[in-house]
């Protein structure tokens, strides 16, 4: 049986697996100025171990995002070996395109400092190498996550980053929530194999920006990709309760954010999957370069927090 490890405060509890990609298995916030009734939710559909690693819990996606084909990380002819290797969990999607990067159920340990664990990555190809730090901080009604990355080889390399949340709230199904944007934001198209339908990130500047902010989900179906140019700011909830369900980026400093985030709502329509990243899938095509970040360590942060839906 796998050991978790839990963080509380007086009213919020997050708990994960370490040994498992720190995969995460509950999260609970308190309502905010609630008089009555329940205190706190659970808001993530927690990992199941019976279950596929990818459909519940929310992993880390690195050195690449969802889906990323040609790769150099992965080479054509190697794709088959790497795959079955016990050293290199790789999975691929049913078209055979490498999925959600390479280490999302490696095992993290912790550190000296509190709430943080580190992985040690090299890739197999071109044998580039760093280390990851993920560290939690869990508030009263928050939640933050902050991903450092420190680059180990000689030469600068680019890579993608992103977390892949599955989010639920208590009172009822995907149907009955209604999406949020904030800020401005545009719709990336993807293609039949989820890759952005696009040559290059140039590309992006000419798309219009999304005029309908608020997206009731029922009867729709997502897989869906947007950029935040502010950072990702999001909220979910149920128009009959007076909270809402944030998952935000932000930072004074553009190079610490997420501006990317892909939408999906698996079949069962239970939960959503919200899932913060540093670029689209597929970055290396279209030759999505972060020369910004190209320093000798970068780190990242985006929060979950439970808050009073504004009034309009």
């Amino acid at each position: 049986m796998r050991i978790s490890t839990t963080l509380r405060t007086e009213n919020s509890y997050f708990s994960f697996l370490p040994e498992l990609g720190c995969q995460w298995t509950e999260l609970v916030l308190p309502i905010p100025d609630q008089i009555q009734g329940e205190k706190s939710i659970s808001v993530i559909q927690g990992y199941k171990e019976d279950k596929d690693f990818f459909s519940s819990g929310n992993f880390c996606m690195f050195p690449w995002v969802n889906r990323m084909w040609p790769n150099s990380f992965i080479e054509q002819n190697e794709l088959k070996l790497i795959a079955s290797s016990e050293n290199f969990p790789l999975t691929l999607d049913g078209n055979g395109f490498p999925l959600h990067g390479s280490i999302s159920s490696s095992p993290w340990r912790s550190t000296k400092s509190p709430n943080s664990f580190c992985l040690d990555y090299l890739d197999p190809v071109q044998h580039r190498k760093c280390q990851l730090e993920q560290s939690f901080t869990l508030r009263d009604s928050s939640l933050i996550v902050e991903t450092k990355i420190l680059n180990q080889d000689p030469n600068n390399w680019d890579y993608s980053l992103g977390y892949h949340p599955y989010f639920q709230l208590p009172h009822g199904k995907v149907d009955d929530w209604v999406l949020e944007f904030h800020g401005r934001v545009k719709n990336i198209p993807l293609d039949q194999n989820c890759f952005p339908i696009m040559d290059n990130f140039g590309q992006i500047e000419t798309l219009p920006y999304v005029n309908v902010k608020t997206v009731p989900l029922k009867f729709l179906s997502l897989d869906h990709l947007y950029y935040f140019p502010e950072g990702l700011s999001i909220s979910l909830y149920h128009p009959e309760h007076p909270y809402a369900l944030t998952i935000e980026s932000f930072s004074s400093n553009t190079n610490k954010l997420f501006p990317f985030c892909q939408i999906y709502t698996p079949s069962n329509r239970e939960s959503i999957a919200i899932e913060p990243m540093l670029t689209p899938g597929n970055f290396e095509k279209v030759y999505f370069k972060y020369t910004e970040r190209k320093f000798r360590k970068n780190h990242f942060f985006f929060q979950i927090s439970l808050q009073l839906r504004s009034k309009k």
